[in-house]
C-alpha cells in the first residue's frame, strides 16, 4: 500500500491496482444486473456501484475520484434529477468512515448516510 499524500481531492493512496481483470468485470456485471432489474434504489446502485469499485480499486491513482464520477453519472442517468453531494462528507473525512464500514459490512448506509444529493432541479 502507498502513504497517504494530500491533493485537491482529499487523502489518497497511490498504489498499484489490486483488481484483476476479472474481478473489476465481475463488479461492472453486478452493477449492470442491479440497473437492468431496476427494482432497487438508485442512491444504493449509485453508491454500491461506487463502493465496489474503489474496493476492487482497479486504477493505479485516482479510484475515488473516478468512481465518484461514476456513480454521479449512474445516479443521474438513473433519475435524470439528481447526483451526490461528496463535498461535505469528504471534509469531514466521514467519507472515507463509510468507506471503511461497507468494506466490513458491504452495506452503504453510512455512506448514503453521509453524502447528500444535489436535486438539479432546484
Amino acid at each position: 500500500m502507498g502513504g497517504k499524500d494530500q491533493d485537491q481531492g482529499g487523502h489518497h493512496r497511490r498504489a498499484p491496482p489490486r483488481a484483476d481483470p476479472g474481478a473489476t468485470a465481475a463488479e461492472v456485471g453486478n452493477i449492470g444486473f442491479w440497473v437492468e432489474r431496476d427494482e432497487m434504489d438508485p442512491a444504493w446502485v449509485a453508491m454500491t456501484a461506487h463502493h465496489r469499485l474503489v474496493r476492487v480499486h482497479p486504477f493505479v491513482d485516482g479510484n475515488g475520484r473516478i468512481t465518484r464520477l461514476f456513480a454521479d453519472l449512474l445516479l443521474f442517468s438513473l433519475t435524470l434529477r439528481y447526483t451526490f453531494d461528496w463535498q461535505p462528507a469528504l471534509e469531514s473525512h466521514r467519507y472515507f468512515e463509510g468507506l471503511r464500514e461497507a468494506d466490513l459490512s458491504l452495506d452503504v448506509g453510512m455512506l448514503l448516510g453521509t453524502v447528500g444529493l444535489i436535486d438539479l432541479e432546484d
